[in-house]
């Protein structure tokens, strides 16, 4: 008997253990107040900083979404620097919620009585409605949801930042690679290209190997020729030695009238 009463207070011991490890808001009210993000938005709270004092308790809630002081110190700036009476009340309850039996605080209730007041008058609802408590709690939940959604779509935005970096350094990637195929291509290109300045007829001189006159039926070779300043049909044939004609064959879908410098046509190669 005396073994299995043991046996049950061990197991009593290990199971509170167990749940005080596991409860996140194990530290006391002392603890919470030496976050360093708490200390900064005290910091910020005394020099009437409510926007900065703000950021940094609900980064503390951040860390510590049980940090009863730091719902405090958010429903203090809601009622007084923000006048949002609602979020006033929000953080308060969360607060006394929190704090549970041993934090039913009546000042705090006091507050949460005076912010429901000042909602009244700020919304033009009459005090004598029936259901006043009722839309007002309604619109603490309210509250309560949009924050939760609010905190929801934070994280989504984050999500879409990383898909969006890793994204644009896919395409830095994809484009290297096609300025690199690219490269390759232009590389590899076999279309023979004809000197436009004075080494024309060296040019010539060079890859020709037979009279132009000949009567044998080789097939015409083609180059490219680079159209300069002043250039026209009849101009580019009297420098390859050919007939007008023969560009104009050569170059169907090219308009004589609208050469462009630096525009590329088909010449004959002797």
């Amino acid at each position: 008997m005396r073994a299995r009463v043991g046996l049950i207070a061990l197991c009593c011991t290990i199971m509170l253990c167990f749940l005080a490890g596991c409860n996140y808001n194990s530290g006391t009210v002392e603890d919470e107040r030496k976050d360093p993000y708490y200390l900064k938005g005290k910091d910020q709270l005394s020099r009437k900083d409510y926007s900065g004092a703000e950021d940094s308790f609900l980064k503390a809630l951040e860390r510590n979404p049980r940090n009863g002081s730091a719902h405090l110190e958010l429903g203090i700036i809601y009622e007084e620097g923000r006048q949002d009476f609602v979020g006033a009340i929000y953080y308060y309850q969360k607060y006394l919620r929190l704090m549970g039996p041993k934090g039913d605080d009546p000042v705090i209730r006091g507050r949460i009585t005076s912010c429901k007041r000042s909602f009244v008058l700020q919304s033009g609802i009459t005090p004598d409605s029936a259901s006043l408590e009722r839309q007002l709690e309604q619109v603490v939940a309210n509250n309560q949801n949009l924050q939760i959604s609010l905190k929801n779509l934070n994280a989504s935005h984050e999500a879409l930042k990383v898909e969006n970096a890793e994204l644009r350094s896919r395409l830095v990637q994809q484009d290297a690679e096609l300025a690199r195929a690219q490269s390759l291509l232009a590389g590899s290109a076999t279309l023979q290209r004809v000197p436009t300045q004075v080494g024309t007829q060296n040019f010539l001189q060079a890859n020709q190997t037979q009279p132009f006159n000949t009567r044998e039926t080789a097939p015409q070779r083609v180059g490219v020729y680079t159209i300069q300043a002043g250039d026209n049909f009849e101009r580019v044939a009297r420098k390859m030695n050919t007939k007008t004609k023969v560009i104009s064959d050569l170059n169907p879908g090219v308009d004589p009238r609208k050469l462009q410098i630096g525009q590329e046509i088909k010449v004959p190669v002797q």
